[in-house]
């Protein structure tokens, strides 16, 4: 997990409200406190860290092999672009 909170979604189950027939989650959502930490799941590299409409504040890891994770809504972005992380 990257980070304290309490999972609200996650991968693959149907979004509220649809009856189950219209398009599902695609990712694990996590609400935590104001000022929490967030951690990458993995080493990568971050390819993208900036505001973007709909996902406040928002980082992209990139961790090779076609693998991405999607960290939004943060207070801040604390890595610029072409930083490597670690998990």
């Amino acid at each position: 997990m990257p980070g304290a909170g309490t999972v609200t979604a996650r991968f693959g189950s149907p979004r509220r409200g649809d009856g189950g027939s219209g398009p599902s989650w695609k990712g694990v959502f996590i609400r935590a406190p104001a000022g929490a930490e967030v951690h990458a799941v993995g080493a990568g590299q971050v390819v993208f860290a900036d505001w973007l409409r709909g996902f406040g504040n928002l980082m992209v890891v990139d961790h090779g092999d076609g693998f991405l994770s999607v960290y939004g809504n943060n207070e801040a972005v604390l890595r610029n672009v072409g930083e490597r992380v670690t998990a």
